[in-house]
């Protein structure tokens, strides 16, 4: 619109009659000083009309070193409201930071060179989209849709899914895992459209929003030596407090494989009992009966895929979006899933945070902490599937829990 005012305004001045006091370069000169004011203008209208969709509320972010290193997760604790902005890592740094970024498998990497961490609404580096393969050890396949010019990652040439069978017992006397038959879904894909989305080059919103945190347990949260015996289960390192932050500050849901009884004891264990205040926040506690799975299905052990397609159709979930009045919805666009399995994520990949299984040993790498810090980096995302397609969570091994100032 403004270029075509703009030349517009340039004819007009251009056809005054040759006897204008003024020369021609200075009517050339107001011609661009009127194009400038529009292109201004129209600019502050455009930012006006997406920051007036953002979320009213203003998310309250904490650094993660904040929380685990001395504050005890307390409601009633005055620093735990600490006040936008936040202290963030040096994953964002920006213009306090010295300059010297370096590309890890997709991730920022950078030096501070003052204390001070800058707002995350400063220039970034551009970086090149990293490929992320569709996981598979059965059953290998890749992504080919028709996408004109745009280039989308291929992985391995597809075989087919493996009949089903019965397969030998692993050790343990546990079956193996196979994969669900075409009664439950089969074996996903991601469609066309959500490639096309997820391949568009990330983009930063003005503050931050709410984003939905889609949270597994086993071998994320916690680790259950026995499963027939739901209660007893060896939490992760900081899975209490990282579910308190989570919890208090995004909008949860809990969704995994195992029974529905089994899950709802594992939350209300972990969460201080289905009375407390932070598992009736809690968006959704889903499990296995949310798959879609057959009634053969149901009872063997077959490879479960989280569709979030599922999460994004209940009405009860987008009730709980923040805007949901005014027309907001949860959607691959501020929808994450954390999880210690890409094979699950396969329908959704570049939803998928993904994180090592914990198998209720030591860790030395701080992996919720991380977590954290990623998932309040994803609040100022305008879509968190270009962002993680480019910038994939990734540990980092020089992350330790001292505080910034120290």
């Amino acid at each position: 619109m403004a270029p075509r005012l703009s030349r517009v305004l340039v004819g007009a001045l251009f056809s005054q009659s040759a006897t204008s006091v003024a020369p021609v370069t200075q009517r050339v000169k107001q011609a661009v000083a009127v194009h400038r004011v529009l292109l201004r203008t129209v600019t502050r209208q455009r930012n006006a009309f997406y920051s007036s969709r953002l979320p009213t509320s203003r998310l309250k972010l904490l650094d993660s070193r904040t929380i685990y290193n001395t504050v005890n997760m307390d409601s009633n604790n005055p620093s735990f409201n600490i006040p936008f902005p936040l202290q963030f890592p040096p994953q964002v740094a920006g213009s306090q930071f010295s300059s010297q970024f370096t590309q890890s498998h997709g991730f920022f990497s950078a030096t501070a060179s003052s204390s001070t961490h800058s707002h995350p609404s400063d220039p970034i580096p551009e970086f090149v989209p990293i490929p992320v393969w569709l996981p598979s050890s059965a059953e290998p396949s890749s992504i080919r849709p028709s996408m004109g010019g745009a280039k989308v990652p291929k992985g391995p040439k597809r075989k087919g899914p493996k009949p089903r069978q019965q397969e030998a017992p692993l050790p343990g006397g546990r079956s193996a895992i196979v994969a669900p038959s075409p009664r439950s879904g089969g074996i996903p894909e991601p469609s066309r459209a959500y490639l096309e989305q997820s391949a568009l080059p990330p983009s930063l919103l003005p503050r931050p929003r709410a984003i939905l945190v889609v949270m597994d347990l086993n071998g994320t949260l916690l680790f259950r030596p026995d499963r027939r015996q739901s209660h007893k289960f060896i939490e992760r390192p900081f899975a209490r407090d990282f579910m308190r932050y989570a919890i208090s500050t995004f909008r949860v849901a809990v969704w995994s494989s195992a029974r529905p009884q089994n899950v709802a004891t594992m939350c209300a264990q972990l969460l201080g009992g289905t009375d407390s205040a932070h598992h009736k926040r809690l968006v959704a506690v889903w499990g296995r009966d949310k798959f879609g799975l057959c009634p053969e299905d149901y009872s063997q052990r077959v490879q479960c895929y989280k569709r979030l397609a599922r999460l994004w159709a209940d009405p009860a979930v987008q009730a709980s979006h923040p805007d949901a009045a005014r027309g907001g919805a949860w959607d691959q666009s501020n929808t994450v899933l954390v999880d210690d399995s890409l094979e699950k994520a396969r329908s959704e990949p570049f939803n998928l945070l993904r994180i090592p299984e914990f198998s209720g040993g030591e860790e030395s790498l701080h992996v919720l902490p991380q977590v954290h810090d990623y998932l309040n980096l994803l609040c100022y995302q305008a879509d968190v599937s270009r962002y993680i397609h480019t910038h994939p969570f990734q540990l980092r091994h020089d992350y330790t829990l001292e505080s910034p100032s120290a």
